[in-house]
């Protein structure tokens, strides 16, 4: 379930600021999408510092992956919310 949420929420983002992806770019993209979806998803407190410290490496440190969190639900305003009918329709088209 939280992979089809970061799927929605990396297609809102590119809507949003047009096609980033890049080589370089999806890695953090995708993290920083799945990181948000955790926190959406599950009924607890899901904190950056632990999704940091499992995947990250040393190329990505806690305050760089919070600032991208931070532009990223900023570049697609917060919608963070998705219907039961667009889950569904990744849902399929991910099967």
């Amino acid at each position: 379930e939280v992979l089809i949420l970061a799927f929605v929420f990396v297609e809102r983002y590119i809507n949003a600021v047009g096609n980033v992806v890049r080589p370089t770019t999806v890695r953090p993209l995708i993290l920083v999408a799945i990181g948000i979806a955790c926190k959406t998803w599950y009924d607890e407190a899901t904190f950056s510092s632990d999704l940091c410290d499992t995947v990250c490496g040393s190329r990505l440190n806690l305050q760089r992956l919070m600032r991208a969190e931070a532009i990223f639900v900023g570049a697609i305003r917060w919608h963070v919310v998705v219907s039961r009918k667009v889950f569904i329709k990744y849902y399929f088209a991910l099967s």
